[in-house]
């Protein structure tokens, strides 16, 4: 893991955003399936609002993670196995019990 700070910061931003939902509250949802899109890079609350609401509204959500680097000029770059680093020992712990990733 080559960017520990990012992962000491997205543990802190996840115990401090986390919600408690109930059982009934996953599966009230009028659509079946959700897919939602993301290169989330950083990942943020704004991220974690579009998968909640999804989550709300869907029987079954697929968040569809892009695993490629972010590059961009003056700022750090942020790696694609980084990030699936976190999503698979973090994130993925926090998201709704409705709620599955695929990476790519």
């Amino acid at each position: 893991m080559r960017s520990k700070l990012l992962v000491e910061n997205w543990k802190n931003f996840i115990k401090e955003s986390q919600e408690e939902l109930t059982d009934s509250e996953y599966f009230e949802g009028q659509y079946d399936i959700g897919l939602v899109p993301m290169s989330a890079k950083p990942f943020h609350e704004g991220h974690m609002s579009l998968i909640r609401k999804a989550s709300d509204e869907c029987k079954q959500v697929i968040v569809y993670v892009s695993t490629s680097d972010r590059k961009r000029k003056g700022e750090i770059t942020i790696l694609g196995e980084d990030m699936f680093y976190i999503w698979e020992n973090i994130l993925q712990k926090y998201l709704p019990q409705n709620v599955k990733c695929e990476y790519g």
